[in-house]
């Protein structure tokens, strides 16, 4: 006789999370999210204004992905502690490198990965993700996207130009960086080695320590789902998306990959602790 479960998410691991993890062969899962594209599936329960509105604050994105998008992840993050992360107010600084970090999708697609581009800089031995655009694009559209993204942020200061726009030499990654080189864009091959598990482990020192900036919420948008993607990852790899945590494995790596002493810790905690 088949049970019917009619639940709210709240967690990972409540009622239906064990049951899908301890049953996935015997459980069918049918999820309805109140916020697709931006827009309330339920304006008569709750408005969108309300929905977009929960984005905005630490305790809100939690609540939205677990309550309302049938999402839950575990606040405070599984590997990535996202409260580690300090923030900055996107300041022009004097950058002792620049890049950019590119996550590819293989085709357009509701169902398929998406397409992410970061920028990253380097002030004082720290990382700061100063911007990001993400999307599903076919390949002609991401390459005029990206070149624009690119061009945006060697003129935003033009004594500090993007030193490397690294895109992964794997799946489309060829295709689209001769296709950047053919309208002047110079890409670099990145070769990740290692599974997306070990490249976070890699590089959670750097983040603990509160060597890694992002922009604040209240003046960037898209940095909201960008900390729901991070705090959702998981070692075993049951998170629904990781584009956006690949670009960001790959830019703190770029940057900061070089080696983390302890004289490096220290100072960091000591700057936290003011």
């Amino acid at each position: 006789m088949p049970i019917i479960i009619n639940a709210q998410r709240l967690s990972p691991d409540d009622l239906c999370g064990y049951l899908l993890s301890t049953y996935p062969n015997q459980c069918l899962l049918l999820k309805f999210p109140a916020l697709v594209n931006d827009i309330s599936t339920i304006p008569e329960t709750i408005s969108t204004d309300t929905l977009l509105g929960l984005k905005n604050t630490r305790v809100g994105r939690y609540v939205l992905a677990s309550q309302y998008q049938q999402e839950p992840v575990a606040q405070g993050g599984n590997l990535i502690q996202v409260e580690s992360l300090r923030r900055h107010d996107n300041e022009l600084l004097e950058w002792e490198d620049k890049i950019m970090t590119c996550d590819t999708a293989i085709k357009k697609g509701q169902g398929n990965d998406w397409y992410v581009i970061q920028c990253w800089a380097k002030h004082r031995g720290k990382a700061y993700l100063l911007d990001q655009i993400r999307g599903k694009w076919t390949l002609p559209e991401f390459v005029r996207t990206a070149a624009v993204f690119y061009r945006k942020h060697c003129e935003e200061q033009k004594d500090f130009p993007v030193s490397r726009f690294m895109i992964e030499e794997a799946g489309s990654g060829p295709g689209i960086m001769q296709s950047l080189g053919e309208i002047g864009i110079p890409t670099t091959g990145l070769v990740r080695v290692k599974d997306k598990g070990s490249r976070i482990n890699d590089i959670l020192a750097f983040v603990d320590s509160g060597m890694v900036y992002i922009p604040r919420e209240e003046s960037n948008p898209w940095v909201s789902e960008f900390l729901m993607e991070l705090s959702s990852f998981t070692q075993d790899d049951t998170h629904a998306h990781d584009d956006q945590v690949d670009a960001f494995a790959d830019g703190v790596n770029q940057l900061l990959g070089s080696g983390l002493s302890i004289l490096d810790v220290l100072d960091s905690l000591n700057n936290l602790q003011r």
